[in-house]
C-alpha cells in the first residue's frame, strides 16, 4: 500500500509528523487525495477515569437512583466474573463477552477493551495470562471508582 510505505519512510527519516500532515507524501497520490488540514485522531479509548460517569449519566437518563443501582449491580458482576475468568473455565469466552458489553454500557471502556482482548485470545486458543492480569488491574481501578462514586452520591 502506497500510504503505508510513505509513512514508514517518513518515520525512518524522522519526518513522520510531516507525513501525517500530508506534506511529505509524494508519488502517485495527487493533491486532491491529501487533506490540507490533516488532524491526528485521538485514541479510540480515551485516557482518563476508570469509568466515564458522564456516559453513565446519559445511559441512566440522569436518574441518580438508577445510576446507583446499576453501579451496585456492575460492582458485583465485576467481582463475580473476574473471579470466574481467572480460573479460565470453558465458558470463558462467554463470560468475557458478557463483561465486555456490561463494562462498555456503563462507561468502563478500558475494562470493556481488556475483556475484548481476553475474549479474542480465548477464541484463538492463545495463552491469555497477560490479558487476565490486565483485566484484573483495570477491574481494580473500576471498583475503586465505583466505591468513590457510591460514597459521594
Amino acid at each position: 500500500m502506497v500510504v503505508l510505505t510513505l509513512f514508514e519512510a517518513a518515520i525512518r527519516r524522522g519526518s513522520h509528523k510531516d507525513a501525517l500532515q500530508g506534506q511529505a507524501m509524494k508519488g502517485p497520490l495527487n493533491s486532491e487525495a491529501r487533506a490540507p488540514n490533516w488532524v491526528v485522531s485521538p485514541p479510540l479509548v480515551p485516557e482518563g477515569p476508570a469509568i466515564d460517569f458522564a456516559h453513565l449519566e446519559r445511559m441512566t437518563l440522569g436518574e441518580r437512583e438508577v445510576e446507583l443501582e446499576v453501579l451496585t449491580l456492575f460492582r458485583q458482576q465485576l467481582v463475580d466474573l473476574v473471579a470466574r475468568l481467572e480460573r479460565l473455565p470453558r465458558e470463558g469466552v462467554s463470560l468475557a463477552h458478557t463483561l465486555k458489553g456490561s463494562a462498555r454500557g456503563i462507561g468502563a471502556f478500558a475494562v470493556g477493551d481488556a475483556a475484548d482482548r481476553l475474549e479474542r485470545g480465548l477464541r484463538a486458543g492463545l495463552a491469555v495470562d497477560a490479558e487476565v492480569a490486565s483485566l484484573r488491574h483495570l477491574v481494580g481501578e473500576a471498583l475503586i471508582a465505583i466505591e468513590e462514586r457510591l460514597r459521594t452520591r
